[in-house]
């Protein structure tokens, strides 16, 4: 019965990451590859067949196989991901009504996530 209960907690979690990985693909605040790998994480903890569904699919699969096997996330998604978060970051700055506290702390995390895609592989042994 324990066995079961986490593989429906990981299968939960793990379609929830997806569902926002997918959503990331279209909103620019959402980075997409950092929530596909969690969805990888998960689906391999709570079923092989959605994992396997996962890592095939012909879209979604190639980043996540680049960081299972080498830690590498291709350059163009790294340019993407960033290229989204400053447009993000830029609409979010401009508006009057977000607090302070909300503009910085939100500055900081995408901070945080650009130094985090930078400082991984682009290709199998180079930054």
């Amino acid at each position: 019965m324990k066995a079961r209960l986490k593989r429906y907690f990981y299968l939960t979690i793990g379609f929830f990451f997806l569902l926002l990985g997918i959503l990331g693909i279209f909103l620019p605040l959402l980075p997409t590859t950092p929530f596909l790998i969690l969805t990888a994480l998960c689906f391999n903890k709570g079923s092989d067949k959605f994992h396997a569904w996962l890592l095939n699919h012909r879209i979604l699969g190639p980043p996540i196989i680049d960081w299972q096997k080498n830690h590498v996330i291709q350059r163009k998604y790294k340019l993407l991901a960033t290229v989204m978060m400053l447009t993000s970051s830029a609409f979010l700055f401009l508006k009057d009504n977000i607090p302070s506290v909300g503009k910085i702390s939100f500055g900081i995390f995408v901070v945080v996530l650009i130094i985090f895609l930078w400082s991984q592989k682009s290709e199998s042994g180079s930054p």
